[in-house]
């Protein structure tokens, strides 16, 4: 069983989902196919089935977060790092560990890896199925500790948070951090990370009020709950398209996690202190364009970096992280395969 992207009829832009049955996948030299045990249920899956992301060509099947175990080896004679039933987590990608991106950072394996094809539930079948067929260099061992339904989700939020945090927005211990989307499974993973890697203050920002206790429940130092008269609404009055939230923050911050994107990317700009601020981007919601006051950008002298997945090294270290009691994985719901449509209604 699968959960496939399909082109809906006469149409090359708009998608539907469906739960269909499919032969098993075999896999081939370097690769192992793997049982899904627990797959994450991320925006980006909204996204593709709305057509506003340009990758998936229909039919393909959705899902790039995932943990299972290994039911089946290369074919002979290729060899495998992994055994049969292992535990396994991904990577969105298969890194080389060869190309001059991969070299680059420590570790060799970079996300963004210049020979890389594979990214799941895009270029390739993903996750939300019972099988899929996966290279070996885009797994990593699960501890035993660590369950499945906390590991499938652990690289596409606090793996991409830590990368964010730590390669890009070289956060420093004594530094105040900001987190826009802070209520989503990037944000409430990068409360607690910012606090392992430092930070003296976590501020969060939040459109709804009935996260503020949990949010500082994980960590955060201050919530700012974006009230109604600042949001900025489309035409329609159906989407948000600006949240003015700065006149809140009552000091100046040292680096930005922006989760949302345009909506609160102006505000955010704002919030840095002047010289070495950094705005690291990750959330993009609505894919809108934003505007860049240079004046701003001088006097300020502040650096907006984009970051996007994360690297084997980082997720080990995420894995470590959660087996020493650190962090702690922050799941709100489970369904069963065919209840997909359920999962992305609660999203």
């Amino acid at each position: 069983k699968a959960v496939r992207l399909h082109a809906k009829k006469g149409s090359k832009r708009e998608f539907d989902l469906h739960y269909d049955t499919i032969p098993v996948p075999q896999p081939g030299p370097n690769e192992v196919l793997v049982r899904v045990q627990a797959t994450g249920v991320c925006y980006r899956d909204l996204l593709h089935q709305r057509g506003s992301a340009p990758f998936p060509q229909p039919p393909k099947t959705l899902g790039h977060e995932f943990s299972g175990t290994v039911s089946q080896l290369p074919p002979s004679p290729h060899a495998s790092p992994y055994q049969l039933h292992d535990r396994v987590v991904n990577l969105h990608t298969a890194p080389c560990r060869k190309c001059k991106k991969c070299l680059s950072e420590a570790g060799s394996s970079s996300p963004r890896c210049s020979s890389n094809s594979v990214y799941y539930g895009q270029t390739t079948d993903g996750s939300y199925a019972e099988y899929v067929v996966c290279p070996v260099d885009s797994l990593v061992a699960l501890p035993d500790s660590i369950s499945f339904e906390h590991g499938c989700f652990l690289m596409c939020t606090a793996a991409v948070a830590l990368r964010g945090l730590q390669f890009h927005g070289k956060l420093k211990k004594g530094e105040t951090v900001l987190i826009t989307g802070a209520s989503g499974g990037v944000g409430i993973h990068a409360i607690q990370i910012a606090k392992i890697l430092g930070a003296a203050k976590v501020i969060c920002v939040t459109t709804n009020g009935e996260k503020e206790k949990v949010l500082r429940e994980y960590g955060a130092d201050e919530v700012i709950v974006v009230q109604e008269k600042d949001k900025k609404k489309d035409k329609e009055g159906k989407r948000i398209v600006e949240v003015k939230y700065n006149e809140y923050v009552k000091e100046s911050v040292d680096l930005v996690l922006e989760l949302v994107g345009p909506a609160t990317f102006g505000s955010s700009l704002r919030c840095l202190g002047v010289g070495g601020g950094r705005c690291v981007v990750i959330g993009n919601l609505n894919l809108g364009q934003v505007g860049l006051g240079l004046g701003l950008a001088i006097l300020k002298e502040f650096s907006i970096i984009g970051s996007s997945s994360a690297s084997r090294e980082e997720l080990e270290q995420v894995l470590r992280y959660v087996e020493e009691g650190k962090l702690k994985p922050v799941l709100h719901k489970t369904y069963p395969l065919q209840e997909y449509q359920k999962a992305h209604e609660l999203l």
